[in-house]
């Protein structure tokens, strides 16, 4: 039942009743999305989208850090703190102003990597546990 056995009619027969298949499994697949989507309320006026995050608390301060960190990193970059190679490096600002803007720079740019550490230590004590 392949294209490539028998003369031309035999594979021309075979060739139309792969594409018929193919054509009604499309058919029922767009049959059961278009079930599932009208009985999920899809095309309805005032539907929402349901989502099990919610933005809490934690977003916020975390968002809020985020926030100021870029803020001061931007800051020493504007008035020319900070000189921005591959790596930035405080210029033109000495003292306590390039710390704090290289402190903040630093602490945006380890983000993330704190956050990993907090969940690889949250993981490592809940494994314990079990």
């Amino acid at each position: 039942r392949d294209i490539s056995n028998g003369n031309l009619f035999q594979r021309a027969k075979n060739g139309l009743k792969i594409i018929s298949i193919l054509i009604t499994w499309a058919l029922e697949n767009a049959i059961d999305t278009a079930d599932s989507m009208k009985s999920r309320g899809y095309g309805l006026k005032g539907r929402t989208s349901f989502s099990n995050y919610r933005f809490t608390l934690r977003d916020g301060i975390c968002l809020g850090v985020l926030a100021a960190l870029g803020g001061i990193v931007l800051a020493g970059s504007l008035t020319g703190g900070l000189k921005w190679w591959y790596y930035p490096a405080p210029g033109g600002a000495t003292g306590v102003q390039a710390a704090l803007w290289t402190a903040a720079f630093v602490l945006l740019a380890a983000f993330p990597l704190i956050f990993d550490a907090k969940e690889a230590i949250q993981w490592r004590a809940s494994r314990s546990r079990t």
